[in-house]
């Protein structure tokens, strides 16, 4: 397939070269919850911020269960220079003036892998409604459905990762049908399709509701990305397998159409 949506331009670099508060167009704010545990939030964020990033200045935010520092090997790529902690310096009361950590031209407003419990509600707006960039894509991983609806209803685009396992749909449903009734913009993404999908009772779940449907990876292809330390992005394999729907997404995102 056509890898052009994940190919850097040599100019990427220079979006993050100016300092982050610099006056730039109002951010566009993207929240991505799960329906349910495991749907798959962190990995459609990953792949979100791999293919936003090629034209905007892109931040990747955790909200809730740490992930990204420990399976992207944050300590090596950033070896040479010290990783901030937005959540940290926000929690101090400190200014974020010209603190930014961008590395593969995306800035990682990451939480600490010891940073396990729940952030506090006023913290968590605060990272919120302070952290910089021009699209901040924040994932939802592990916060409560309450919390998971405040940070949506403040959201400029609302992204929801659905797993089609039926157990899940079953236990999901009382979020999506709140989600269906306050959030009519919502997309739904249903990760991991395969073969084992009744397309029928899929259909009836969600009635008239447009989805965005990403196929089930290869799961080798994942571990080779976290034994690597690698951006799932970077792999030639998870592109070829769902990078056109990837493309997707962000079109509907974006609302702007990619050749």
């Amino acid at each position: 397939m056509d890898l052009k949506l994940f190919t850097r331009r040599d100019k990427a670099p220079g979006l993050w070269s100016r300092t982050i508060n610099e006056e730039s167009r109002e951010p566009v704010r993207i929240a991505v919850c799960g329906a349910e545990p495991g749907a798959g939030v962190s990995f459609i964020c990953g792949m979100l911020a791999g293919a936003l990033a090629r034209e905007h200045r892109v931040t990747l935010t955790e909200l809730g269960k740490p992930y990204f520092y420990t399976a992207l090997g944050m300590e090596k790529r950033f070896a040479s220079r010290p990783f901030a902690f937005y959540h940290s310096i926000i929690g101090n009361g400190q200014s974020l003036r010209s603190v930014y950590n961008v590395g593969e031209s995306i800035n990682w407003a990451v939480r600490h892998p010891r940073d396990r419990d729940p952030m506090e509600p006023s913290e968590l707006f605060r990272c919120f409604s302070t952290i910089p960039g021009e699209m901040i894509i924040f994932d939802c991983s592990s916060l409560d459905a309450e919390t998971a609806k405040a940070v949506l209803a403040e959201a400029d685009r609302r992204v929801i990762v659905v797993d089609p396992m039926p157990t899940g749909l079953f236990d999901a449903f009382p979020f999506l049908e709140d989600v269906r009734l306050r959030f009519a913009d919502a997309i739904i993404v249903v990760n991991k399709m395969n073969d084992g999908v009744h397309r029928g009772e899929l259909t009836r779940f969600f009635g008239s509701r447009e989805c965005v449907f990403i196929p089930l990876v290869t799961p080798e292809l994942l571990y080779k990305a976290e034994y690597n330390s690698l951006l799932p992005w970077s792999i030639s394999g998870i592109i070829e397998e769902c990078g056109n729907d990837i493309k997707q997404l962000v079109e509907k995102i974006t609302k702007k159409s990619f050749n």
